[in-house]
């Protein structure tokens, strides 16, 4: 009986002692916000992690090293481009969401209702991610951090095609090549 209370009481005080040491463990947010309004739900981040942001001006040096690298996709090059470098910094090192995380931007615009984010990854890869546009905020889902640039879909051009021009003239024995490009998008 006298064993039987000891075991017990032993169990008891182990059970006790988990609970406690499991509370002291790191503790993580699921969301982080900026002053101008960024957020960033999800990414078991470090509660001492912070959330940066910042606007590029498409003008600056590194706004227009960014725009040489989006320069290969088809997007509205006279609508208005934002460019945005998000990340999140622990102890001054960038860190990067453990899996998928929401962001949610307020618009520089109330005028933008649709648009595309190019986001150009730590490798140099450009990710194209559709965003919802809801109540003045663009919100889409990323699974990194770097530069994400806000253009404006190309629209269809309603080509003016110009004269045909003669790139290989035709033989007995081969095939000639013959275009003609749009005077308005180039194509």
């Amino acid at each position: 009986m006298k064993n039987n209370r000891i075991l017990l009481v032993c169990t008891f005080l182990l059970i006790i002692s988990l609970v406690l040491l499991t509370g002291c463990g790191k503790k993580t947010i699921e969301q982080l916000t900026t002053d101008y309004g960024v957020i960033v739900d999800g990414g078991s981040f470090d509660k001492d992690s912070v959330l940066i942001s910042n606007k590029i001006e498409s003008s600056s040096i590194i706004g227009q090293q960014i725009l040489s690298q989006i320069s290969v996709f088809d997007y509205d090059k006279e609508a208005g481009i934002h460019i945005f470098d998000i990340y999140v910094e622990l102890d001054g090192s960038k860190i990067q969401p453990n899996g998928k995380v929401i962001v949610t931007i307020p618009l520089p615009n109330n005028d933008i209702t649709s648009g595309i984010i190019l986001h150009i990854k730590d490798n140099m890869q450009i990710e194209r991610i559709v965003p919802n546009f809801v109540n003045g905020k663009i919100i889409f889902e990323t699974s990194s951090f770097s530069y994400f640039v806000l253009v404006q879909e190309q629209k269809e051009c309603m080509h003016q095609f110009g004269e045909w021009e003669i790139l290989f003239e035709a033989s007995c024995e081969e095939n000639g090549t013959k275009v003609r490009y749009c005077s308005i998008c180039k194509r």
